[in-house]
C-alpha cells in the first residue's frame, strides 16, 4: 500500500514506485489515504510464492543466514488511564515530534480525551502525524462504564523509554 499518497506530487509518486520496483518488480501497489483500501485488494489473495521470494532473496530459506539487527531500534509503549486534556496532548505531541520527529519512524495511539466520548486515534511516520475519532467512523465511541485508557507506542532510534513515560 503506498498510503499518503495524497501529500506527494505525481512525479514524487513515480518516483517511489519506481524505487520500490526496483527492491520488489512483483508487487502489487494500492494508492490509499489513512490506509483505507479496499479489503478484497489485500486479503485472501493466496500471493505469497516460496518461488519468487527464493528468487528474490536466495536465503530465505536458509536458517544459518546472518540476519542483522539494529539495537539502537526499540519500541516504547505509554499507558495512562482516565482522560487527557486536549491542548496538552497537542502541546506535547507537537513538541516530541519536534525534538524526536527525525527518530520516530512510527507512532501510533488510542487516547481518550476530557469532555468527549469519542475515541481519538493517530498514527504517524516520522514528522507526519493524524488523528482522527470515532465521530469520523473510526471504531466506537467510548462506552459507560467502559475504563477509558490511553495507548501510545513509539518506534525509533534510541528512544528513552522513562523520559517518554515521564513526560506524557
Amino acid at each position: 500500500m503506498c498510503s499518503q499518497i495524497d501529500l506527494v506530487t505525481p512525479e514524487e509518486k513515480e518516483r517511489v514506485k519506481k524505487s520500490i520496483r526496483a527492491i520488489n518488480r512483483y508487487c502489487d501497489m494500492i494508492d490509499c489515504q489513512n490506509s483505507r483500501v479496499p479489503l478484497n485488494e489485500i486479503l485472501g489473495l493466496k500471493a505469497f510464492d516460496l518461488g519468487r521470494v527464493m528468487e528474490m532473496d536466495p536465503e530465505f530459506m536458509d536458517v544459518d543466514a546472518e540476519h542483522m539487527h539494529d539495537v539502537s531500534v526499540s519500541s516504547v509503549g505509554i499507558l495512562l488511564e482516565g482522560n487527557v486534556d486536549m491542548k496538552k496532548l497537542n502541546k506535547w505531541l507537537s513538541t516530541l515530534l519536534r525534538e524526536k520527529g527525525t527518530v520516530i519512524f512510527r507512532s501510533k495511539g488510542l487516547l481518550s480525551v476530557a469532555g468527549t466520548d469519542e475515541k481519538f486515534v493517530f498514527q504517524g511516520v516520522h514528522m507526519l502525524m493524524g488523528m482522527t475519532s470515532s465521530a469520523n467512523g473510526v471504531g466506537k465511541a467510548w462506552q459507560p462504564g467502559e475504563t477509558r485508557v490511553n495507548r501510545l507506542c513509539f518506534i525509533g532510534r534510541n528512544l528513552d523509554r522513562e523520559e517518554l513515560n515521564k513526560s506524557f
